[in-house]
């Protein structure tokens, strides 16, 4: 199964969506922006015959992000973060963690997979509201050939290999 688009996000998720249980085990491919764009409440899981390639792999703002080993996460290396209340905020991370005005937990665990692009995690908080919702990390595994950044959580790293400085 393959999935790709022209200037938009291949798949995008409502942030009012309640129930979503996703799973993307194909190719999805943006070309021009975000391939994954996920503000919604609920969960998706990245399988391990994924490949996801965009400016952004995938951008999360809220909600449940699993990636399981074998997955392939791509972006562009071209990096930038900007606040954007209603849509993506960052670009050229093969996963960004960037939790929307809503104020609703993020969580990601990536239990192995490969990365490329400016970063491989770029975890942020880029809104003018205030945040009190919990976001959470779980870096368990996985060949990142891209640093790892994160804002606002700390010792979450257990495994991985790394080609660049974390």
């Amino acid at each position: 199964t393959s999935l790709t688009s022209k200037g938009a996000a291949a798949i995008q998720s409502n942030g009012n969506t309640e129930g979503l249980d996703l799973t993307i085990a194909g190719t999805v491919v943006s070309d021009g922006d975000v391939a994954v764009y996920l503000p919604q409440v609920e969960k998706c899981t990245v399988a391990s015959t994924a490949e996801i390639t965009g400016v952004t792999g995938i951008e999360i703002r809220a909600g449940e992000l699993v990636v399981e080993d074998g997955a392939e996460i791509s972006a562009g290396n071209e990096f930038e973060a900007k606040a954007n209340g209603n849509g993506s905020t960052v670009k050229g991370a093969a996963i960004a963690a960037s939790a929307h005005s809503t104020n609703l937990p993020l969580s990601v665990t990536i239990n192995g997979g490969t990365f490329n692009c400016a970063y491989a995690l770029y975890e942020t908080y880029l809104e003018s509201a205030e945040r009190t919702a919990k976001t959470t990390l779980a870096v368990k595994g996985g060949t990142f050939n891209a640093p790892i950044f994160s804002k606002n959580c700390e010792g979450f790293i257990t495994g991985g290999t790394f080609a660049k400085a974390v």
